[in-house]
């Protein structure tokens, strides 16, 4: 009986690490996502900003 009884206290040890392994997962993923989505905003910014600036440009040597 001692050895199940100890079996069950390792098992349940196990999953319990296993749980603050997971949230610490959990956690790294969400900053995964946060990184992407910044360098989606940065890429679309670079890209966005460049044109306007570009027509503006444009417009400006035309006048001349």
């Amino acid at each position: 009986m001692k050895r199940i009884g100890g079996g069950l206290k390792r098992t349940l040890e196990h999953l319990r690490a296993m749980g603050r392994t997971r949230r610490g997962q959990g956690l790294v993923e969400y900053g995964l996502i946060l990184v992407l989505i910044a360098v989606i905003c940065v890429t679309a910014l670079r890209t966005i900003g460049q044109k306007p600036e570009q027509l503006t440009n444009r417009v400006t040597n035309a006048l001349r």
